[in-house]
């Protein structure tokens, strides 16, 4: 190796770091992702793409949620993508579900929890196996948070159960947007709401482009299913939890982050995590409690930076 060829060494080295004899590389924002094996990538790429939490999303998509995870190769791009070409799965509905843009136009909201829109999609055929019907989605407009649940009736009592379930969980929205369906503005639904001083607002009147986020997120989340589904069409059901995963711990473009990390101030743990740590991971296990605890605080802490930098994102958007 000649003088130029060291130097030229010394340059490509410089990102590079080895840790407890691991190899990371630093990103763009001094962040080490844990460097991965040829023989590791169709692993890595299986999980992210096709795997439980993986929901078949594009490869762009794929590559920057990876990286997310804290992993990264240099051809994470370019295989990404013929990974994806080879997918059967993603091959079958490639251009089925090319459908018009649907309108987002961003509602303005700067908390989390504040305000849902609430959607069912169906009547879904074939029934699942257990005679499921239709889901309900509900999405909260600030982080993008995703529940759904799977039912056998588009009625008022199911859509009650459901917000309640949202309320006890999350806390009480300020605001609840729907369609103007007769199920979403019941007499029932209607008492619960005033009782807990819940504004119900039809996306006709609310905004006149229609409830964008809502289709969008259904639209998502049927893509995910369809494309996870065996030759057993009706066991959709047993897929939306999944689905619902996948969704939560994707970045939003419209927000730069995952739900999950708008939501909890961190990265969802991945089974992949513990099979091979990133760095942040290995950082946390050799922590001592009050130690782990102070990180927790600090995360806690940025959150709200976080959140705000969101709120600009989704305004520019």
């Amino acid at each position: 190796m000649n003088k130029t060829q060291r130097r030229h060494f010394r340059l490509q080295a410089v990102p590079y770091a080895i840790v407890d004899g691991v190899l990371f590389k630093k990103d763009v924002n001094g962040v080490l992702l844990r460097c991965i094996s040829i023989n590791q990538i169709h692993r890595v790429l299986e999980e992210f793409h096709g795997g439980p939490a993986g929901g078949h999303f594009a490869p762009r998509v794929i590559a920057l949620k990876i990286m997310k995870a804290g992993y990264y190769w240099p051809k994470i791009f370019s295989d990404c993508y013929a990974w994806i070409k080879r997918c059967k799965n993603c091959a079958f509905f490639t251009g089925k579900e090319r459908l018009a843009a649907l309108p987002l136009h961003p509602i303005s909201v700067d908390q989390p929890f504040m305000q849902w829109g609430f959607d069912f999609i169906g009547v879904i055929n074939p029934n699942s196996s257990q005679g499921h019907k239709w889901i309900l989605t509900a999405t909260d407009y600030f982080t993008k948070w995703t529940e759904a649940v799977a039912l056998k009736e588009a009625n008022e009592s199911s859509i009650l159960d459901f917000y309640e379930g949202i309320a006890t969980r999350f806390g009480i929205p300020a605001t609840i947007i729907s369609d103007n369906a007769l199920a979403f503005i019941g007499s029932k639904v209607t008492e619960w709401a005033v009782k807990n001083g819940i504004y119900l607002s039809t996306s006709s009147n609310y905004y006149p482009q229609g409830n964008g986020q809502v289709e969008s997120t259904n639209k998502n989340l049927l893509r995910i299913i369809r494309r996870t589904l065996d030759e057993n069409q009706r066991s959709w059901h047993t897929k939306l939890k999944s689905a619902l995963w996948a969704d939560r711990i994707t970045p939003k473009r419209s927000t730069g982050n995952s739900p999950f990390k708008l939501v909890y101030g961190r990265e969802a743990i991945l089974p992949m995590s513990l099979e091979l740590p990133t760095l942040e991971l290995m950082k946390q296990l050799e922590l001592l409690e009050f130690e782990a605890m102070e990180v927790r605080y600090a995360e806690l802490m940025e959150l709200q930076e976080i959140r705000d930098q969101a709120s600009q994102a989704m305004e520019k958007d």
